[in-house]
This record gives structure tokens, C-alpha cells and sequence, in this order.
């Protein structure tokens, strides 16, 4: 079991085994929890599991998992509050060490909200603040991290979006979001 009660459930998503991924945010930071299809649930990091360079998970405001398993998480750490996509890589049926795939120090990324992932496996990130930051227009930005972690960015289009949130691939490949 995963001890305790939810405090904060930020954001969850579904992978390929059908187990539902959601981030957790408590006053020391943020957790990864995975519920299996029978109910079983796991803690996957911990709030006071390093990552990377030793920054613990902050504000986990975004999670997807790719075809082969791995997870994502859209993160701002709590020590200096710059924006990070830590991945939780899977091979041969186990998790390995979280690892930062898009580090905070790159600048990438402010505030990492929304993830999705394409049939091809690119990973796409909503940035709440670079509308107010990057774009200057309404609704934003969208970062898209392919597998190679070079981010480019596409507009989004809805003016009626002060700053991209949540976005999901419907099943026929079209990018939805609010």
C-alpha cells in the first residue's frame, strides 16, 4: 500500500497496462503513486526521494507514460522553483532511479503543466507561464520534447486559454486541451 491518504491529487494518467499514474502534493513536496486495474497501489518516488541532481519532487502538476512504460512527470522544484520533466525509465519489468530528462537548468521549461504523448512517442508539455513570459499572445505555448529532448513549440490555438493547462490525444491522434 502506499500509507496514508491522498493530500493533493495533481494530475493522473493511464498507461499501456491499464494502471492508473497519479501525482500526489503534500506539504513536503510530491509523490508518484501507480493503482493497478485490481487496486493495488504503489508508491513509485517517494516526497523525499532524490532525483537527478539531488532537487525532490516540487509541485508534480503533469504525468504521461509512453508505449514501452516509461512515466513522466511535469515538475517545478521546490528548491528554486524552475521547471523540470523527470522521467521514471522501465525496462525488463522494473522501474529504475528517476532521472531528469529535461533538467530545470536547461531553461526549457517555467512551470510544466499538462503531458501527453503522440503515437510516435513525442512527449508534449503544457508551459502554464510562457503566455505571459515567451509567446505574448493568448493561450500560449506548447513545448514538444521528441525523443532526442530538443524542444521546439506550437501555438496553441484557443484564445479563450489565459494559459495552457491539460491537454490529451483523443483516439483518432487530434491534440485536445483547456
Amino acid at each position: 500500500g502506499i500509507g496514508g491518504v491522498l493530500e493533493y491529487g495533481a494530475a493522473l494518467a493511464v498507461d499501456a497496462s491499464g494502471d492508473v499514474l497519479l501525482t500526489d502534493i503534500d506539504g513536503f513536496g510530491a509523490r508518484l503513486i501507480k493503482v493497478t486495474p485490481s487496486g493495488t497501489a504503489t508508491e513509485l518516488i517517494s516526497n523525499t526521494q532524490s532525483i537527478g541532481a539531488g532537487a525532490m519532487l516540487g509541485v508534480a502538476n503533469g504525468v504521461a507514460a509512453d508505449a514501452q512504460g516509461n512515466i513522466f512527470i511535469g515538475d517545478v522544484e521546490a528548491s528554486d522553483s524552475l521547471g523540470r520533466i523527470v522521467e521514471l525509465p522501465y525496462s525488463a519489468g522494473s522501474y529504475g532511479s528517476p532521472i531528469d530528462y529535461v533538467p530545470a537548468s536547461t531553461g526549457a521549461l517555467n512551470y510544466p503543466n499538462g503531458l501527453a504523448i503522440d503515437s510516435k512517442g513525442n512527449l508534449y508539455v503544457t508551459d502554464a507561464y510562457s503566455d505571459a513570459e515567451n509567446s505574448g499572445g493568448a493561450g500560449g505555448v506548447i513545448k514538444i520534447a521528441t525523443q532526442s529532448t530538443d524542444f521546439g513549440s506550437i501555438a496553441v490555438g484557443s484564445s479563450s486559454a489565459t494559459y495552457p493547462l491539460r491537454f490529451v490525444f483523443d483516439p483518432g491522434g487530434s491534440l485536445n486541451g483547456t
